[in-house]
């Protein structure tokens, strides 16, 4: 896999902030926005969620299905060309990939042509950057890195940015949580809370010489691995499969597991991911962590926003750097689904 990639520029818009830094700020101080949403449980209480709140009071141009999530992902996309230095406009040779959980439920089906199209339509309105839609799964960030590490290495397009949009409010997805028992209720307690997001990040090669420029991240490590027991088979997990994207992610990386200054993990409040994350984790740690290290989830403010957990977190590292308040220079993500596919990645402060 031909990483490794920078990160230019980065934008988010979250339930806890509509930019990058005031989510990021929320996350810091253990900040969430959860509170009752329109849909129910089995026994007539409300589900708790946690919605991106509209830009201002009366606003209400982001009501609406597919127009509200577009307008999010305008508002990702125009903060990441900003931080970039971009502005408004996008680079030549450009691909844009986006992840959205178009296989989870009936709700997205369509919705990846039909955001991205109308937002790109904004940037660049003569042209037809060329895109592709990845399958929206969690781990699916760690194949949208492969193919976007490939298509800049193989000089097919000078940078990629990578979007990711989900939104688990409505209804043909909250339906089908509920029938899985996945969701936070009075008679599940070890449910998540479902959230939406849009991130949107700019990437390109490493550069030669850093002479001059911000601090920023380095994606050099990425790995995926298959966990025999998923969530819906109700087996026992034992973390292998999470234990095997981490471990080749770091041999990419050149580190080991006690080099880990910060981890960033996905877990959103089931049982099943925080015992598989505790195995995996103690069958890789053999030394002690940097004094400074941190462990941050984080669904603990924003819910569980899906195919946007991995491209966030990386946000949320990188952001980390341009301000100097990483607690070190190696960040490992871990991202899991119910089905089998388990994924880690690795970034380093540049």
């Amino acid at each position: 896999m031909p990483i490794p990639l920078h990160l230019l520029g980065a934008g988010a818009v979250t339930s806890v902030g509509m930019s990058l830094p005031s989510s990021a700020a929320a996350l810091r101080a253990a900040l969430d926005s959860f509170q009752d949403t329109h849909f129910f449980d089995a026994q007539g209480n409300s589900l708790r969620g946690a919605r991106i709140p509209l830009p201002a009071p009366g606003d209400e141009t982001l009501i609406g299905g597919h127009k509200r999530l577009a307008d999010l992902l305008d508002m990702a996309i125009e903060e990441c060309l900003y931080t970039a230095g971009a502005r408004t406009q996008l680079p030549e040779r450009i691909t844009c990939l986006l992840l959205c959980p178009e296989k989870r439920s009936s709700y997205h089906h369509g919705l990846a042509v039909t955001c991205l199209q109308r937002s790109l339509a904004r940037y660049r309105p003569n042209t037809k950057p060329y895109y592709a839609h990845i399958g929206g799964d969690t781990t699916d960030c760690a194949s949208a890195l492969a193919l976007a590490s490939q298509l800049i290495h193989k000089k097919h397009a000078s940078h990629v940015l990578l979007l990711a949009l989900d939104s688990w409010l409505n209804t043909s997805d909250i339906t089908q949580a509920l029938q899985q028992d996945r969701l936070l209720t009075e008679d599940q307690p070890s449910g998540f809370i479902p959230g939406e997001a849009a991130v949107a990040l700019l990437l390109g090669p490493v550069p030669e010489t850093r002479a001059g420029q911000p601090p920023g991240l380095d994606i050099v490590g990425s790995a995926q691995a298959q966990e025999p027991a998923t969530l819906l088979s109700r087996a026992p997990c034992y973390g292998k499969g999470m234990a095997a994207a981490i471990e080749a992610a770091l041999a990419q990386a050149g580190i080991q597991a006690h080099q880990v200054d910060l981890r960033l993990a996905d877990l959103a409040g089931e049982e099943y991911f925080y015992e598989e994350s505790s195995y995996a984790w103690s069958r890789l740690l053999r030394a002690d962590l940097p004094a400074d290290h941190q462990f941050i989830q984080p669904a603990n403010c924003l819910g569980h926003i899906g195919a946007a957990f991995g491209p966030f977190m990386l946000a949320y590292a990188w952001h980390l750097s341009r301000i100097s308040r990483a607690p070190g220079i190696n960040t490992l993500i871990q991202l899991s689904t119910p089905q089998q596919v388990r994924a880690a990645l690795v970034a380093r402060v540049a």
